[in-house]
């Protein structure tokens, strides 16, 4: 019993501390409340219109379901005739001019808006939005999470960070580990090129290395520490994270405050929109659901974690020769290496030397001596493969084309013999081994070093 109670009390006070590291201002539980019904209450086929500032709800339109789909981009045309309809019959509610006689819709709207005192407010209308049910999204966002969550938990932690930050993935992806924003933002952490540049990891055409769980939440935690190091507090970094980090500071010292609920109200700027503002109540609703995941989804079973060696390949690599010689394939290449672009899976790369791979655990053994099968001579022309071709104009250095492309800063001035503040001029050759990636076995020595280190290294073998 003594045990038990310890154990308990761990949990509530775990609970305890997230409550007072992501606190919420009571003037944004609405926004909670409402983004937790559309991750946990409404699903896929449903189109939600509500009021943008008080979030009150006027009507759901139910959409012919699609198996694993959202409807309404297919359905679009029928969202906008109702969302037409919705923003007319609010206009006429609250005009001077208001009509006696009344649609069911309108009936319907009329004892809303009176219900949340809304009659007096003349632009309702223009608050008018709609937002996609995610129930089944987020359902299958939990599923997924099961096959990552332990490592990506495991590099939060050994960053000094607190693991509740796993929610911001729902947030960004939901899980699907190739999601691809319309800002260009790709993978589970829905980070853009420039940020997994500043992060240390790489995208060029070898790797994109956002798409990789492991590698990008390296990335992810590295910009958090950072962000709430000068920001000063989770809601403020946690926003940031949408909005950016240059753009929280100038909104910190523009309106002398660090309340998140202050800045989302008072905040102006062009580029602090509606996502932006939403953004740390989207976090709080989809951390709630994750931590009451039971509740919302009481039969839930999560994916297996993805059960895995690494081995690495000493000497560049093509993978042509690599899938011939049957050393590993083509669809254990792709799944357990969601980093690799699909030049590399299409056989039109080069695994660059020391590169380290994931395989299904067991597999190892195998591994090499398939990879001992290959000539030398394959492997030496590998080295020399050209991948691309670069055409510069002279006015940036190599120093800047090779972060452009993701190439290792060195090599295009070392077979040029220039230095890396040269300007060139001409077609450079790009040859695949060349392209920078990050080294997945230091960070499995994090992950195997920090959280639920038997259940990982069991299956980690470098």
């Amino acid at each position: 019993m003594k045990k038990s109670f310890i154990i308990l009390s761990g949990f509530f006070f775990c609970r305890f501390l997230s409550a007072q590291m992501f606190a919420l201002p009571e003037s944004l539980r609405v926004g909670v409340d409402f983004w937790i019904k559309i991750y946990a209450h409404y699903d896929s086929h449903q189109a939600v219109f509500y009021d943008t500032q008080t979030y009150t709800i006027y009507d759901v339109l139910d959409l012919p379901k699609i198996s694993k789909e959202i409807s309404s981009p297919k359905y679009k045309d029928d969202v906008k005739k109702h969302y037409t309809k919705i923003a007319d019959a609010l206009e006429m509610l609250t005009s001077k001019s208001r009509s006696n006689t009344l649609d069911p819709l309108q009936k319907k709207l009329d004892v809303i808006i009176k219900k949340n005192k809304l009659e007096n407010i003349a632009d309702l209308s223009a608050r008018l939005r709609n937002q996609n049910g995610l129930k089944s999204q987020f359902e299958l966002g939990l599923k997924m999470s099961g096959r990552y969550i332990d490592e990506v938990e495991a590099l939060l932690k050994s960053q000094g960070l607190p693991t509740d930050l796993v929610a911001l993935v729902f947030v960004e992806s939901l899980w699907n580990i190739n999601a691809v924003s319309h800002a260009g933002a790709s993978g589970p952490w829905g980070i853009v090129k420039e940020t997994a540049r500043l992060s240390g990891i790489h995208v060029n055409r070898f790797t994109d290395e956002r798409l990789d769980p492991v590698i990008a939440t390296m990335a992810a935690a590295q910009y958090l520490k950072k962000a709430k190091e000068g920001l000063g507090e989770w809601p403020l970094a946690i926003t940031s994270y949408n909005y950016g980090y240059p753009g929280m500071l100038r909104a910190v010292a523009g309106l002398n405050t660090k309340k998140i609920d202050v800045i989302i109200d008072q905040h102006d700027s062009p580029i602090f929109g509606y996502a932006s503002k939403n953004y740390y109540q989207e976090f709080k609703a989809a951390l709630y659901i994750y931590q009451n995941r039971e509740k919302y989804f009481p039969n839930l079973t999560k994916e297996q974690p993805w059960n895995y060696e690494l081995v690495q390949v000493l000497r560049p690599v093509s993978i042509k020769a690599l899938l011939s010689s049957k050393a590993v394939s083509k669809d254990d290449l792709r799944e357990y290496n969601p980093g690799l672009t699909k030049y590399t899976l299409e056989g039109d790369e080069v695994i660059p030397g020391n590169y380290t791979l994931r395989i299904p655990k067991g597999k190892s053994k195998l591994f090499y001596e398939r990879l001992k099968t290959i000539p030398a001579k394959k492997r030496e022309r590998a080295k020399w493969k050209i991948s691309t071709k670069y055409h510069a104009k002279g006015h940036e250095s190599l120093e800047i084309i090779s972060k452009k492309i993701g190439v290792i800063p060195d090599y295009i001035a070392e077979k040029l013999g220039e230095s890396p503040k040269y300007k060139p001029k001409g077609v450079i050759n790009i040859r695949s081994h060349s392209y920078a990636f990050t080294q997945l076995k230091n960070i499995a020595d994090n992950i195997i070093a920090t959280l639920r280190p038997t259940k990982i290294a069991d299956r980690i073998k470098p």
